[in-house]
């Protein structure tokens, strides 16, 4: 990648991670604040993100959600919340922070590489 390329690259993730820190101020401006509507909506924007080349995948995601120690499964990783005991604020709150997290992950790596060169 070139440096040109690189520097939109990082505006586009530091813009997503931007957008997720406003819709997890004001979810109701972005959806019905209800699980579905929040894990459609951030599936939605991960396809996006996916859609115009930004680096990130949904297994990053579904990494950074095991990390956080929540299991992923053929439904999803909100039953696995939902058993902990999380609201369905918590677990709409832990859904965007895991996304965010994923995305501030790939700039690491971003810089990384660039350090490297």
């Amino acid at each position: 990648m070139n440096n040109n390329c690189d520097l939109k690259t990082e505006f586009a993730l530091r813009t997503a991670v931007e957008t997720l820190e406003t819709v997890k101020r004001q979810k109701a401006r972005f959806f019905i604040p209800n699980i579905e509507a929040a894990d459609n909506f951030l599936t939605g924007f991960c396809l996006g993100m996916i859609a115009v080349g930004i680096p990130i995948t949904f297994e990053s995601w579904h990494v950074a959600l095991g990390c956080r120690g929540w299991r992923w499964t053929s439904v999803g990783v909100i039953p696995s919340m939902k058993a902990a005991g999380l609201t369905d604020e918590q677990i709409t709150n832990e859904l965007i922070d895991s996304l965010t997290d994923t995305i501030r992950e790939e700039m690491r790596k971003m810089k990384r590489a660039v350090l490297e060169k």
